[in-house]
């Protein structure tokens, strides 16, 4: 592989990430190939020692990607961070993807079930209050339509329940930004890993 088709293949491989900073890099291993040229080496000899151009930018891409979830915080940005770092390797697609995959999926049904807590208790309060109005159509087992004591509960239980939801969202949300942190973290450590591998 000559100068020519390596630095086209590692753009091509770059494609997705910001024009400037697929310049920088292509400026650095234009530099490698001067350098190289200058000490007697080929153009082949020199994209050999650098390596393959697509594991090259694989690299670049997974570090630029896990910069950008940083920079960004979005679900989007941590996904493509997560599909990025699951390019540098097969083992990354049980050390990364197993555990990423099963706390995303844990935050989710806690979101699930505490927004099914706000209905519900809504649910609740809302036919403990219409039932005097519509007994034919909301039907309270246990409820005495003049007992007024039932109703008073019912109503604080509908009120807990649906405080107990909102409390359950809100430290989901908490878990959920301490998640993608962690999750950031763990990205830079497995992508040091990797380059550590590779030395």
């Amino acid at each position: 592989m000559n100068k020519q088709d390596f630095i086209s293949s590692l753009r091509k491989s770059l494609a997705d990430m910001e024009t400037e900073d697929i310049n920088d890099i292509i400026y650095d291993y234009e530099e490698h190939f001067n350098i190289g040229l200058e000490a007697g080496q080929t153009e082949e000899e020199i994209a050999l020692k650098l390596g393959n151009p697509t594991n090259i930018a694989r690299q670049y891409r997974a570090d630029y990607m896990v910069k950008q979830a940083e920079q960004h915080k979005s679900t989007a940005n941590i996904v493509r961070a997560v599909l990025a770092i699951l390019g540098l390797g097969l083992f990354n697609l049980i050390i990364v993807l197993g555990p990423f995959i099963a706390v995303a999926a844990f935050l989710i049904s806690l979101f699930a079930v505490s927004l099914s807590m706000v209905v519900a208790g809504i649910g609740v309060f809302i036919g403990i209050i219409l039932h005097p109005l519509l007994p034919s159509t909301i039907h309270l087992s246990g409820f005495v339509l003049g007992d007024t004591q039932m109703i008073v509960a019912g109503l604080l239980a509908a009120v807990g329940i649906i405080t107990s939801g909102i409390l359950l969202f809100i430290g989901t949300f908490y878990l959920s930004i301490l998640f993608y942190n962690l999750t950031i973290k763990y990205l830079k450590l497995n992508m040091s890993i990797v380059r550590n591998k590779e030395v």
